[in-house]
């Protein structure tokens, strides 16, 4: 009895011990988890598991104030008799034993139930994890925040250069990622909108413990074209180089990702991009965004000279523009004045035709394409052979059909080129090792560069503006944006220059650029009148509207 009392109150004393640890929370009931706001730290776990995944972003709260930890969950239980209450404290727990500081008192802890998913497809479809909300940790008289790291001001470098690399918090719904359904025996390939064509090999992928998959899976594939969207997108655009720092001007980006069942993929053979690039830059080069430095690296030369329509084009179908003519890497696209068959022999009447492969590929897509006129005539067909007979009547119907089909396929071909494009510039077989981001870029210098460290106020209230989390710098000669900790960054003095900041709450604030130049510009601390635009500006698309760029 004496051993059965202290084995019962060892496991209450085990048991107080761990939930000690759990900090004091509310709890809230929400349908499902909205999108998070800006600068929000984002930790998920799988749905009904307890392991924290992307253990490499808590490294990022090194240098945060935590203010509130929101803890996702879904009400749905697979099993009546799943116990919760007891996951949840595990997950917290783990998430303690791997960041303590998270034990401060003054955090305010939320655990917060999804209702609205009713079975276990739409409930692993919601957000499972930890949502970590924080402002930068002050700054100490002696210190200067460069990038958003406090240094100590001897340790100030004269330009503060390089940008911390973030994933938005705002999630960018005018520059959603286009899906592709995959079978892993087949792979695939698949036209993106703006004409860039991906080439998945068959069984390309493997789950997160290196098993092959079964079934269908899906690609999700996301162009940044624009200085808008790069923006939104968090991806930074500086690259070093033997110690030389270096910002990127885009001719286009991409990220490539693969999914099954909600859980990543890895990639286990290239995927292939013929890569439609946003304009023809000269000395460009292909890279790499390393996921654990959140630095690019270089994977080669695209083209030494750019300007020679021999390197730029390579598509398997595309438009010269300086000739005004459909051209193509396969000998087997029919133009409308080429011949419908190789030969024909006429006997008593009737005709034997045979026909090239490509052609007898031209004669069923017509024969599909008219499928009336065609079932009147009296037609024998050997498709292993190529060659078809029927009566001399019969093949003028079947010839002049064959030409009619040509010549539309041909005009919807040129259509949809130019719909693509009017800049077709297609870089044929560019290669994914891995899921992750890739970027067809020059190196370039900021010229004329000034360091500001600023004070922020807005505009029309003249009041001041905290908690300023990072800026992108849009220089309107390049295609890019440049992100910077708020409070001290480059910018080109002689340049056209818009300022974009992003808040902690997921506010927005914009400096144009004709205000920009009308403000006296000088290297060191400086005030700026920033105007509120998170009313207006909630896409890239709305700030691409915005500053007409």
């Amino acid at each position: 009895m004496k051993r059965n009392l202290n084995l019962f109150l060892g496991f209450c004393l085990f048991s107080f011990q761990g939930f000690s640890q759990v900090p004091t929370h509310k709890e809230e009931q929400v349908p499902v988890a909205i999108p998070k706001g800006k600068n929000v730290i984002e930790i998920p776990s799988s749905f009904a598991k307890d392991v924290v995944e992307d253990q490499e972003i808590l490294s990022l709260l090194a240098n945060k104030e935590i203010k509130r930890v929101e803890l996702y969950y879904t009400q749905f239980k697979e099993n009546p008799d799943f116990d919760q209450q007891a996951l949840n404290e595990k997950r917290v727990n783990e998430l303690l034993e791997k960041y303590p500081e998270l034990k401060n008192k003054k955090i305010v802890w939320v655990w917060k139930e999804q209702t609205l998913a009713q079975t276990k497809e739409d409930a692993s479809k919601c957000f499972h994890g930890f949502r970590i909300y924080g402002v930068d940790k002050p700054v100490a008289k002696n210190q200067v925040k460069v990038d958003n790291i406090p240094q100590t001001k001897k340790e100030q470098p004269v330009v503060a250069s390089k940008s911390i690399y973030k994933n938005t918090a705002i999630e960018d719904k005018g520059n959603l990622p286009t899906k592709f359904t995959i079978d892993v025996v087949k792979g695939g390939d698949f036209t993106a909108p703006s004409g860039s064509v991906i080439h998945v090999p068959a069984n390309a992928v493997v789950d997160k413990y290196g098993k092959p998959i079964k079934g269908n899976y899906t690609i999700e594939y996301t162009e940044f074209r624009n200085q808008a969207e790069i923006v939104f997108s968090g991806i930074p655009m500086h690259f070093s180089e033997n110690g030389e720092e270096f910002q990127m001007n885009s001719a286009g980006m991409y990220k490539i990702n693969g999914q099954q069942n909600g859980k990543d993929l890895k990639l286990v053979k290239d995927v292939k991009i013929d890569f439609n690039l946003t304009e023809n830059l000269p000395n460009l080069n292909y890279y790499a965004l390393d996921k654990k430095t959140n630095e690019w690296t270089k994977v080669n030369q695209i083209s030494s000279n750019n300007n020679s329509k021999s390197e730029i084009i390579y598509s398997p179908i595309g438009i010269d523009l300086v000739n005004n003519t459909l051209i193509t890497n396969s000998s087997e696209l029919v133009y409308p004045e080429k011949e419908v068959h190789k030969t024909i022999f006429a006997k008593n009447g009737n005709v034997t035709i045979e026909f090239l492969p490509y052609q007898w590929q031209n004669y069923s897509e017509a024969k599909k394409r008219f499928k009336e006129d065609f079932s009147k005539l009296k037609l024998f067909e050997s498709p292993d052979e190529y060659n078809l007979k029927c009566s001399t009547e019969a093949y003028q119907i079947v010839e002049s059909k064959i030409k009619e089909h040509n010549e539309i396929l041909y005009k919807e071909r040129i259509e949809k080129q130019k719909l693509i494009s009017k800049n077709y510039l297609l870089i044929s077989g560019l290669s994914a090792p891995n899921f992750g981001v890739y970027n067809c870029d020059q190196q370039k210098r900021i010229p004329n560069q000034i360091s500001l460290q600023p004070s922020f106020f807005n505009k029309s209230s003249k009041s001041k503006i905290e908690n300023l989390n990072t800026v992108n710098v849009i220089d309107r000669n390049l295609n890019a944006s440049f992100s910077f900790g708020a409070y001290n960054f480059v910018i080109n003095k002689n340049g056209t220059t818009d300022l974009v900041f992003f808040d902690n709450e997921g506010k927005i604030y914009i400096l144009e650029s004709k205000e920009l130049k009308s403000t006296e510009l000088k290297n060191g601390k400086i005030d700026l009148y920033l105007t509120d635009v998170s009313d207006k500006v909630k896409t890239s698309d709305d700030l691409k509207a915005y500053l007409k760029l």
